[in-house]
């Protein structure tokens, strides 16, 4: 009798009720980054603004977090948990442990700058929402559920952005970054829609079958195109990176380190969902297309190959002309922004482990550099290269590790940088795209000017006349300077190659059939 007041859908049984166990288990992460910033919420309404108990309450949660997330990997195989509209598979949890990684980090080297802004709970707050937003996005086999998780990461990075209310080059590049962002997310929107109204649901996989099913049409290479322009915003890829040096430039070194390495692998995350659920179904390349130079197989990987090329030349050439540090770092963002896309091209599964190898590289690379920056500001009195004249003879061993990075940055040996990128490549050159590899080997040798000026600033340049003191930091600021640029020596040193293999088995347990 029940049954004839459900709707026909229910009744049949074709709809049932979320395992509500396996739900909770999925995302007990997200649920313990709320907790922590419900938390902080509560206390700062009693306790008002203090110098370090919500930094360290946040820090703490991320550490407990961070340790759930590793205990997933126990035993020889992690379990994947289907709950809904998300799995967490191996991907998910390298994605997860990457962003809490890199939310420790950023906090680490925000509570070493004391801003009076980091004293506010509002400002964890953001952070851990912006971190649970970004696990749901790696977790995401639901186009609603991942644009709902896109935009909680962007609402929140609009307002790290902005924060600092004190500091209008702050409020300019908040801004500006939500202007393109509004564009991106309408235009990534209105493609879901395209697909959605092909298909008739929201599943990745069910578009892919329905796109299969009815063949190439203009309308699925139009969704295609407007849900790259949303991962290409997120990204910080050309034609959608006008953003990020203004965004970079504008805001705390500590959070523009975030955006520039959390942000980006969440772009990233999202996009392999995507590339491994259902692009396999939309139109091929002509024939006519030379397979050398652009990937030859469903059109999305096309527009990645385009992007990839577009992204390294403009991301490298624009950084030639930076004196200013914090900028220079944000064009160099651009630039692997075009690496990684270039890998991600070739729909492999070793790409997608490199890629993945790369971001912890990466993460060391760019956040290290912006939080030294950071670091650095109270004693050199700003971001501009010129004020690193001489710093060789100011501080030998920090001149030494800035060295570090910004070789790994170009990507020379003995540095993990090296490595990292050569597993990048790699599917590049097995897969015969020859032009892109040439454009990424010419742009990667084009980086070393920009990255070499720093270098020539710090020995080869005198310090500017009162500005020859010697530059002394504290322990806890050794403590991250040497993690940072130490973890880059020793891994390009020997201590690549087992991780390198950890993260290429576990990428080959969740990457699909061939998509080519």
């Amino acid at each position: 009798m029940m049954e004839a007041f459900l709707p026909p859908v229910v009744a049949s049984g074709a709809l049932r009720a979320p395992d509500v166990g396996a739900l909770l288990s999925a995302t007990l992460p997200e649920i313990l980054l709320t907790a922590g910033l419900l938390v902080i919420l509560l206390l700062e309404s009693f306790l008002g603004p203090r110098k370090t108990l919500y930094a360290r309450i946040s820090f703490a949660t991320v550490l407990a977090v961070l340790a759930l997330t590793g205990a997933g990997f126990a035993g020889k195989e992690a379990e994947t948990v289907a709950a809904g509209p998300l799995v967490v598979d191996n991907m998910a949890r390298l994605f997860r442990f990457f962003f809490l990684a890199c939310g420790a980090l950023t906090l680490l080297f925000g509570m070493r700058r004391a801003r009076p802004w980091f004293s506010q709970g509002e400002f964890h707050v953001l952070l851990l929402g912006s971190l649970a937003g970004m696990s749901v996005l790696s977790a995401a086999t639901d186009v609603l559920t991942a644009y709902l998780a896109f935009e909680t990461v962007s609402y929140t990075g609009y307002l790290l952005v902005g924060y600092d209310k004190t500091d209008r080059r702050s409020g300019e590049a908040g801004v500006k970054y939500v202007v393109f962002g509004a564009a991106a997310s309408g235009a990534m929107l209105f493609g879901l829609s395209l697909l959605f109204g092909l298909s008739g649901t929201t599943s990745m996989e069910g578009i892919a079958e329905a796109l299969r099913v009815a063949g190439p049409s203009p309308a699925a290479v139009m969704g295609a195109v407007l849900v790259f322009a949303g991962v290409a915003f997120k990204v910080s890829a050309v034609p959608f990176h006008f953003w990020a040096p203004d965004a970079y430039a504008g805001t705390s070194t500590a959070v523009a380190g975030f955006l520039a390495t959390a942000s980006k692998a969440a772009g990233f995350a999202v996009a392999i969902r995507f590339l491994g659920s259902w692009t396999g179904g939309a139109d091929p390349v002509a024939e006519g297309v030379s397979a050398a130079f652009l990937p030859s197989g469903p059109l999305p990987f096309w527009i990645l190959g385009a992007a990839a090329v577009a992204t390294m030349i403009v991301g490298n050439t624009a950084a030639l002309r930076q004196m200013e540090l914090k900028r220079l770092l944000a064009w160099s963002s651009v630039a692997h922004a075009g690496y990684l896309l270039m890998a991600l091209s070739t729909g492999t599964g070793e790409a997608y482990g490199g890629i993945l190898v790369y971001f912890w590289v990466y993460m060391l690379m760019t956040l290290g550099g912006f939080g030294i920056v950071g670091l650095l500001i109270p004693h050199l009195g700003g971001t501009e290269i010129a004020r690193y004249a001489g710093l060789a003879k100011r501080n030998p061993w920090l001149a030494a590790c800035l060295t570090v990075l910004m070789v790994s940055l170009t990507g020379l040996p003995p540095t993990a940088g090296f490595w990292a990128k050569v597993l990048l490549f790699m599917p590049v050159v097995e897969g015969k795209f020859y032009g892109l590899a040439i454009v990424g080997l010419l742009t990667s040798a084009v980086s070393l000017f920009y990255y070499a000026s720093l270098i020539r600033a710090m020995y080869l340049m005198p310090p500017a006349e009162g500005a020859d003191g010697p530059v002394n930091l504290e322990l806890p600021d050794w403590c991250l300077v040497g993690v940072t640029s130490g973890l880059l020596l020793l891994g390009g040193l020997g201590f690549m190659g087992w991780i390198a293999d950890g993260f290429l088995k576990a990428a080959s347990d969740w990457v699909p059939v061939a998509l080519r």
